[in-house]
């Protein structure tokens, strides 16, 4: 379920066709029931059969919706920490002078370098271990080769050291956060689920335009909801993503 928002769609119809679908079908079927079924027992036993299943489907929803929402703020958090670190560690370097030169500009390639894959349209980051990382490692790797000539400087390093290993941290917090985590098997259920419930419905109510109707809004904002929270738990993709925009904002006020 990590390949783009096409396969959310997909979801979501097939959600739409199996609730609705079965609401119909229940509808027809209550006619063709033998009288002796159809009584007001076989309805008190259909309605405790759906509540069960309706109070699983509501367990299922809620642990997708906390499982989405912690992967979409989580990877909002890195983001956010990508950016506050990449600016003060560029300040940083400003600040310590023309010997820093080397680093400020093997960050910002760095920057220029992965803003395409910590875009929208990368449904899943680069590895954060590959050569995006490795850009990060030289501009580290350019700060302790400096070589302090006073107080100040030497704090200025210490600190520059210290960002850019939160920085590589953030990085690599990506790729655990990358989304998907929600089981196909948890989806699969939730529609066996939510398609029973509304064939148990459909049995039970009166076949007509209203109830027909009803069932169908009712079938579609369940679809978009299920839409929605896997749109949520893949961040960098589709309609609800995570911008990179803060990455740059952080070097606009910086002195080049």
């Amino acid at each position: 379920m990590d390949s783009g928002g096409l396969d959310y769609l997909v979801v979501a119809l097939i959600c739409l066709e199996a609730t609705f679908g079965l609401a119909l079908a229940g509808m027809f079927a209550w006619k063709s029931l033998p009288r002796d079924e159809s009584g007001s027992e076989t309805r008190m036993a259909i309605s405790v059969a759906v509540a069960v299943v309706g109070t699983l489907a509501a367990l299922l929803l809620g642990l997708m919706i906390s499982t989405a929402s912690t992967s979409f703020h989580a990877r909002a958090n890195d983001m956010a920490d990508i950016s506050s670190d990449l600016g003060r560690l560029e300040r940083v370097l400003h600040r310590y002078g023309p010997e820093a030169d080397a680093a400020r500009s093997r960050l910002r390639t760095w920057t220029r370098s992965s803003l395409p894959e910590l875009s929208p349209a990368a449904a899943q980051p680069a590895p954060a271990h590959g050569p995006g990382f490795a850009m990060l490692e030289a501009a580290q790797d350019a700060i302790l080769a400096l070589a302090p000539h006073d107080d100040r400087q030497a704090w200025l390093r210490t600190q520059a050291l210290t960002l850019s290993a939160a920085l590589m941290d953030a990085r690599s917090h990506l790729d655990q956060h990358a989304g998907g985590r929600i089981p196909v098997a948890f989806i699969t259920l939730l529609i066996v689920s939510l398609a029973l419930v509304f064939g148990s419905v459909g049995l039970l109510a009166p076949p007509n335009g209203t109830v027909v109707a009803t069932l169908f809004l009712c079938s579609l904002v369940l679809s978009g909801g299920l839409f929605i929270i896997l749109e949520m738990d893949h961040p960098l993709s589709g309609l609800i993503s995570i911008s990179p925009t803060p990455v740059p904002e952080a070097f606009r006020l910086i002195p080049p």
